[in-house]
């Protein structure tokens, strides 16, 4: 009986993990590759996980993560503090809208099935979460992208517009070094 009740147990913690759209968890850490506006550097970034949420007033499957971006480099006006990204909309064109709302596609990249509405559904996933903030004359965009095939982080961007300039970080071939 005993080995029955934890078979369950284990058997319902391992359905709510595949049925997460996004698999990073709080405290993950992520290196990869630093591109400057495109262009490869010899240098190393990180992006941290601080939280993740489930945001289900926005829609099904839609998720809050905390990021703080470590590029390696000084960027003006970026103070290294934890950034509010948020997973999006994903069935506005479907009929279903706005009475139901979704942030999840299929992972073959489709929101065409009634599955994306689904809590416990392992085919779904985030494929985008975005943030922004605002530092003076500064204005910062932050994306992570999700990988529909491992539902982890593989790139990230911070975006710089000042008022004469304006610069893409990407940190790019995500891989979890903790």
């Amino acid at each position: 009986m005993r080995t029955l009740l934890l078979v369950s147990v284990f058997g319902i913690g391992m359905t709510n993990a595949f049925a997460d759209p996004v698999m990073a968890e709080n405290g993950d850490v992520y290196q990869g590759t630093l591109y400057i506006n495109e262009h490869p550097t010899t240098k190393s970034c990180q992006i941290t996980i601080q939280s993740k949420n489930d945001i289900p007033t926005l829609g099904a499957n839609c998720t809050k993560i905390q990021v703080i971006f470590n590029l390696g480099i000084a960027v003006h006006g970026y103070n290294h503090t934890p950034e509010s990204l948020f997973s999006s909309i994903t069935n506005y064109q479907l009929p279903e809208y706005p009475v139901q709302k979704t942030c999840a596609l299929n992972r073959d990249g489709t929101p065409l099935s009634k599955s994306i509405y689904s809590a416990n559904d392992e085919q779904t996933y985030n494929r985008i979460l975005s943030g922004d903030s605002k530092s003076g004359w500064v204005s910062f965009d932050y994306f992570v992208i999700i990988s529909p095939e491992t539902r982890l982080p593989i790139s990230a961007r911070l975006h710089r517009l000042g008022v004469l300039n304006e610069d893409n970080y990407d940190c790019e071939n995500l891989l979890k070094v903790n």
